[in-house]
């Protein structure tokens, strides 16, 4: 009963089941949160060392008749930001491949203007990072086809 704003011991207690069954939850929640969190982290992992930002600097590997012809020679070719250095470019290739890398060369390929039909229009231009990688190591694009 509560007189003057004083609560009985009975509603008290009832409060504080209340707040420790809510905090419960709570943690139960964060506890959800930090295993997909880590998770992630172990997936990352898998897949090589700095890999959140070799994702941001290597868009797709070019497949082409000449690059599949310079898989021979241990040289790949890659499709990368425009503002990426050899540096970067160097660390992402052996973090999300797991090889070591002997050189990289980059190209600032232009802008090509594409004719489809009658329509006319620009293919943007792109950078592009050839990288010789040792010569024990392979990068296998086509795995399971």
């Amino acid at each position: 009963m509560k007189l003057f704003g004083k609560k009985s011991e009975e509603e008290k207690e009832v409060k504080d089941a209340q707040i420790v069954s809510s905090s419960n939850a709570t943690k139960k929640a964060s506890t959800t949160k930090t295993t997909k969190k880590e998770s992630k982290k172990k997936s990352a992992k898998k897949i090589g060392k700095d890999a959140d930002i070799a994702y941001g600097v290597i868009f797709a590997p070019l497949v082409s008749e000449k690059s599949h012809a310079q898989t021979d020679l241990h040289v790949y070719s890659f499709r990368v930001h425009k503002k990426a250095t050899k540096a970067q470019i160097k660390k992402a290739v052996e973090g999300l491949y797991e090889v070591t890398v002997e050189r990289v060369n980059t190209i600032n390929m232009p802008v090509r203007r594409r004719t489809i039909g009658r329509n006319r229009g620009y293919q943007s231009a792109y950078k592009k990072a050839l990288v010789k990688i040792g010569a024990n190591d392979k990068i296998d694009f086509f795995e399971g086809v």
